[in-house]
């Protein structure tokens, strides 16, 4: 099981507050949450510059209505994993998520395809040829600290038996106990915000995640 730290920031000044705080855990890895205030509620910093130096590997998280107009700026930093969302796409061309497979190709990035709790883990699947990772979203898309979706333990068996080849990460409420089911269910990768963050020992909460 591989743990994620994530940065949810609506300010320049957080970011680089958490950027700090990720590298100084020893994670070689962070997770951008980027939302635009239409496809979620809230609205992140979205200033790729305040991102550029990070000197981290980047997975950005596209929370937003039309992430075909943004990810080549994000691609321009170097993001190594871009993940967008299947609710995205529902009802337009599937060619549009074949053309940003494409530039993530050929930007060395890897495409991610994630979905809300209240979307059936089979929208994934008529993507499939397309991506090859997947994320499911256990809480709704919006600020940290939620509560992690019960029903996300099913969606990973049933991605996990489709999907036997793919990488499969989630993200949203996750402590230890969510982690470690959602490893014997078929997840690959965990990501977390609050439960490091808001821990008042970030190194031990960290830690807690990556040695399952």
């Amino acid at each position: 099981m591989e743990a994620i730290p994530a940065i949810n920031c609506s300010t320049k000044e957080c970011v680089q507050e958490k950027f700090t705080e990720i590298r100084g855990l020893g994670a070689v890895w962070a997770h951008v949450d980027i939302t635009d205030g239409n496809f979620s509620s809230t609205v992140t910093c979205n200033d790729v510059n305040e991102y550029k130096y990070s000197r981290l590997f980047l997975e950005i998280h596209l929370m937003v209505k039309n992430p075909e107009l943004i990810i080549d700026e994000w691609l321009s930093i170097g993001a190594k994993r871009i993940i967008v969302h299947v609710e995205s796409f529902i009802g337009r061309d599937d060619e549009v998520i074949r053309e940003i497979s494409t530039k993530c190709k050929k930007n060395g990035a890897e495409l991610m395809l994630s979905e809300n709790p209240d979307t059936a883990v089979e929208e994934l699947f008529a993507h499939a040829g397309a991506v090859d990772s997947f994320q499911l979203l256990a809480v709704n898309p919006g600020p940290s600290g939620q509560g992690f979706d019960e029903g996300t333990i099913g969606k990973i068996k049933k991605l996990r038996e489709k999907m036997p080849n793919s990488l499969i990460e989630v993200d949203g409420g996750i402590t230890p106990d969510i982690a470690m089911r959602a490893m014997h269910a078929g997840a690959d990768v965990v990501v977390s915000a609050s439960y490091i963050f808001g821990s008042k020992d970030p190194q031990a909460a960290f830690n807690a995640l990556k040695i399952l």
